[in-house]
């Protein structure tokens, strides 16, 4: 009877390591995905970074001015025409491996992150850009609709945040959607390390 058990988990084991590695899926990991992005914002290449983003989501970009976090939704990434317009993004010189771990936070005081590198903690969500909608609305700045802010909610709950920051300037902070089994670059967020207000 034990025999028998080790050759069922022994075939077991070899059939799930043929199918991982027939996937033709396996590109579109979460990993790689993260990866494929910082690229492209590290070469500054719009066209590989663009299909990225989802025809039916657009990509929203979460930024400060004055009191009141804002958001724009666009269609692609302009290097030459970042939002908001006064912020260019980050040049970055080094590569990061990614650590899936808790994220650093950013100490407005000293303007340094807790810890530098490439973080996604896939074991959080996070509700940024919901709770900057809600502010905008309860403070009567944008008539946002409670339907707007359940889809916000809703494409949080299936994004994974990821930080990437180095103490010397460069940052990148977005978030990946899966969405119809592949990764969206979604939300950009140039709030969390804008100490500004």
């Amino acid at each position: 009877m034990r025999t028998q058990n080790s050759k069922y988990i022994l075939l077991l084991f070899i059939a799930q390591l043929f199918l991982a590695c027939s996937n033709p899926k396996k590109s579109n990991t979460l990993e790689n995905s993260i990866l494929n992005v910082v690229k492209s914002f590290k070469d500054k290449d719009e066209v590989t970074l663009n299909t990225f983003i989802s025809k039916e989501h657009g990509l929203i970009t979460l930024y400060r001015i004055g009191v009141f976090d804002q958001y724009e939704r666009t269609e692609t990434v302009d290097f030459e025409n970042p939002v908001p317009s006064y912020l260019p993004y980050f040049e970055f010189t080094k590569d990061f491996k990614i650590q899936f771990e808790p994220l650093p936070t950013i100490d407005c005081g000293s303007m340094e992150w807790s810890k530098t590198g490439m973080f996604c903690d896939t074991t959080k969500t996070n509700h940024l850009l919901s709770n900057v909608a809600k502010n905008l609305r309860d403070f009567n700045y944008d008539p946002i609709s409670d339907q707007d802010i359940d889809a916000f909610i809703a494409l949080e709950n299936k994004s994974h945040r990821v930080v990437l920051c180095d103490n010397e300037g460069g940052e990148l902070i977005f978030y990946l959607t899966l969405i119809r089994e592949k990764w969206y670059l979604t939300i950009i967020d140039r709030v969390t390390s804008d100490c500004s207000a």
